[in-house]
């Protein structure tokens, strides 16, 4: 389940979770695997749990399916608020797909591909002038003619809005078998996404010019091979390359973040969205040798990951202005005033030429190799012993701002939090 307010959801991590993007559609798994603590050596690089996804494949048999879901405003119920207000035809949740599998030629090739597309819209609550909004219609007002008049600035609109997330996936699958010994799967996985993010609530007021629309764009490309050595012998290898690209653009033109009243009304452009361009490469190798002799099922192994990223993120580039209250905002009485910029004198301290040139790009890899004996000693009892090194290496260490060791680091009669000092940070491994 994925809500609808992704600005500060707890799954950032997954890839495609800020357009609400399932990286797969549901049609194209056949069924789901959840790991707990397991201690097949196999399994690494994860802590607490592991969900693995088996995919359908094709068969000797022709079958597909169509598939549709949906509502609009007329399928939801009344607000609970005691409002007992409608959503409104602003609101619709759409998906529709397909899947298809068969053979290309019988007891030998076969496909399976399944499409999908989503749509979601839903219109904001608690707008200006709204029972409960945090700002009225004349103090939203004001603020937009301020802006407008001496800086001719549109801060955009501040009643209804609506908020959009919609996905295209594509999956498609070929399974050959070789000849008795061998079996050869090639998996290609598509996924396109997009969302804005605009929120308000009874706390919290923004403007239409703090929107900004997240773009996912991801490929995943899976090659495996089963090959069947002798009698006692089997290998599975394994080839994949990930591409990701997730990316952010604004309404409007480009200005400082404002933020009015600690929190309580935010106007200009999102401090997160001025510059956001992220590009991941991966590319994995996997090989698996099993060998069965007597009572043991032993498997020696490999599992590598190669990263090649670059993080386009500046957060506040925009600069960011707070302002104690709405009256010293329309006073021109700022309270605090930020803003990052580069530096280094090899990097102009343009948006355009920072978002389309991210600095600093590097290269992570994962590196294992791991050994199992897994004894079957009865019937009733098995006894797993195996061995697994896990090694990360990073191509080169990024760059440390000088300034950093000159920080003052935090201190308070009150601390909420210790540090490593910011003079002892040096980028090095285990800190030598």
């Amino acid at each position: 389940f994925f809500s609808s307010r992704r600005r500060h959801t707890r799954f950032r991590n997954v890839t495609g979770v800020q357009t609400c993007a399932l990286p797969i559609s549901i049609e194209a798994i056949q069924e789901i695997q959840v790991q707990l603590a397991p201690y097949d050596v196999k399994i690494g690089n994860f802590t607490g749990g592991a969900v693995n996804a088996v995919t359908k494949s094709g068969t000797n048999q022709l079958h597909g399916s169509v598939y549709g879901y949906g509502r609009n405003g007329s399928m939801v119920g009344k607000s609970v608020d005691g409002q007992k207000t409608s959503i409104g035809s602003d609101f619709h949740d759409y998906q529709t797909g397909f899947s298809l599998g068969g053979p290309i030629v019988k007891n030998k090739l076969f496909f399976f591909v399944n499409g999908e597309l989503t749509r979601r819209q839903e219109p904001t609550f608690y707008n200006a002038g709204d029972a409960g909004a945090a700002i009225t219609v004349a103090q939203a007002q004001a603020i937009k003619d301020q802006l407008q008049n001496k800086y001719g600035y549109d801060v955009g609109t501040y009643d209804r809005y609506r908020i959009f997330t919609n996905s295209d996936k594509i999956f498609t699958r070929l399974d050959w078998n070789i000849n008795p010994r061998n079996s050869f799967m090639l998996r290609a996985i598509y996924t396109s996404g997009s969302g804005n993010n605009l929120e308000r609530s009874s706390t919290n007021f923004q403007f239409s010019s703090t929107d900004f629309t997240q773009h996912t764009k991801n490929l995943n490309l899976v090659a495996e091979l089963r090959s069947k050595i002798s009698a006692n012998v089997n290998n599975n290898l394994i080839l994949s390359h990930i591409s990701v690209h997730e990316y952010r653009d604004f309404p409007g033109v480009l200005s400082p973040f404002m933020d009015i009243g600690s929190g309580q009304i935010w106007a200009g452009t999102w401090r997160e969205a001025s510059i956001y361009n992220m590009n991941q490469k991966t590319f994995e190798l996997t090989d698996n040798l099993t060998i069965n002799k007597g009572i043991h099922k032993i498997t020696l192994g490999t599992h590598n990951e190669f990263y090649d990223l670059s993080y386009g993120f500046i957060n506040s580039w925009n600069g960011r202005w707070e302002y104690s209250n709405l009256t010293n905002f329309l006073a021109d009485k700022p309270s605090r005033i930020r803003g990052a910029y580069t530096i280094d004198p090899k990097i102009p301290n343009d948006r355009d030429y920072i978002y389309a040139n991210p600095p600093h790009p590097y290269k992570v890899s994962l590196l294992s190799a791991y050994g199992q004996d897994e004894l079957s000693l009865t019937r009733r009892f098995k006894l797993t012993a195996g061995l697994r090194i896990d090694y990360p290496h990073l191509a080169s260490q990024p760059l440390t701002d000088p300034e950093v060791a000159k920080t003052p680091d935090y201190a308070s009669n009150n601390p909420t939090y210790t540090h490593t000092p910011f003079s002892a940070l040096n980028n090095k491994w285990l800190g030598t």
